[in-house]
C-alpha cells in the first residue's frame, strides 16, 4: 500500500508596519515600511494629524488632505513628505493585510514630529 502524501502546511503571514522620520520642521520625510506581505496584499493608511500638507509621489497611494491610503502588493516602503510649520504633528500608520496575520499588534506605527 502507498502512503498518501500531504501537502506542506503553509506558514501564516506576520505582516508588520514600521517607520522612520528624517528632516526638521517644517519639512519632514516619513518612510513607512511594510513587511510580511510576500505573495499577499494589504492597505496601508497613514494619517498626519495637525500637518499643513502631506504628499507622496508613490502611484500606489491616494492623498486626501492629511490621510494617505496605499494599496500594496507584497512588501514595500512608502515615502511621504509632511509639512508641519507648527510642530507636534502626530503621524499614525496602520496596515490592514488581506488574509490572516499571526501578530496584528505590530501592524501600527506612530511618531510625533516636533
Amino acid at each position: 500500500t502507498q502512503t498518501p502524501t500531504q501537502a506542506p502546511t503553509a506558514q501564516a503571514a506576520d505582516a508588520a508596519a514600521t517607520g522612520s522620520v528624517g528632516g526638521s520642521r517644517p519639512n519632514w520625510d516619513v518612510v513607512v515600511t511594510v513587511s510580511g506581505l510576500t505573495g499577499s496584499t494589504g492597505t496601508l493608511t497613514v494619517v498626519a494629524t495637525g500637518a499643513d500638507a502631506v504628499s507622496t509621489t508613490d502611484k500606489r497611494c491616494d492623498v486626501a488632505r492629511q490621510t494617505v491610503t496605499c494599496q500594496l502588493t507584497g512588501d514595500a516602503s512608502i515615502t511621504l513628505r509632511v509639512v508641519d510649520g507648527q510642530g507636534s504633528t502626530q503621524v499614525s500608520a496602520s496596515l490592514d493585510p488581506a488574509g490572516s496575520d499571526t501578530d496584528a499588534g505590530n501592524n501600527d506605527w506612530h511618531a510625533v514630529l516636533d
